[in-house]
């Protein structure tokens, strides 16, 4: 949904513009915000959930019988997925206020 929704915004947005810079007014470029904060909402959602998955292996290890090393690799697994959705977090802050430092000395010049 979020990579249609990102494409569909794009070809309108594309098709507005009569600017080869393909700039977008506000409320284009709100839309294109939106779509693409959602559209991390549900991926994040989703690596949460794989994430959840992969612990409850652990949890659930009396009920089932789980060869240790496969609960092993699946704790490993998912604080790997916790560490990268913290560099993730980290890299997408950093590139916002990098863009965001951008843009005021593009308004600046």
């Amino acid at each position: 949904a979020f990579a249609q929704n990102l494409n569909t915004t794009a070809t309108t947005t594309s098709s507005s513009t009569t600017d080869s810079n393909l700039t977008c007014t506000d409320d284009e470029f709100a839309l294109v915000c939106r779509i693409t904060t959602d559209g991390f909402n549900e991926v994040s959602t989703d690596i949460r959930a794989v994430e959840q998955e992969l612990l409850n292996l652990n949890a659930n290890e009396e009920e089932e019988e789980i060869d240790q090393m496969i609960l092993d690799e699946a704790k490993e697994l998912a604080t790997f997925i916790r560490q990268l959705q913290e560099l993730e977090r980290e890299k997408l802050k950093l590139t916002g206020e990098q863009d965001f430092d951008s843009s005021i000395k593009d308004t600046q010049n």
